[in-house]
């Protein structure tokens, strides 16, 4: 039986829509929230309004690097103790 006890939010930011399947059918199965962006601009919009648990970061995205992705994320008030993972 599924446990209904959310372990958290997690946004994957990944540009492969294959990768992105892959891994939102484990956090879903494990009880996560998932939020999902294809690119540093939907990631950037997708924080506006939500303050994730924990960033999984693809590092070779076509529009911006995960490296520099991630320190204009850490940059925003309220991001800088989030963890991230590339």
């Amino acid at each position: 039986m599924a446990s209904s006890e959310n372990k958290g939010t997690v946004l994957y930011i990944e540009d492969n829509p294959d990768n992105r399947l892959l891994v939102k059918r484990i956090l879903l199965s494990e009880d996560y929230t998932l939020l999902e962006a294809g690119n540093a601009h939907d990631a950037l919009n997708i924080l506006k309004s939500t303050h994730p648990d924990l960033i999984l970061m693809d590092i070779n995205m076509p529009d911006m690097d995960g490296y520099s992705l991630t320190a204009q994320i850490k940059s925003m008030p309220g991001f800088a103790r989030v963890p991230f993972s590339r």
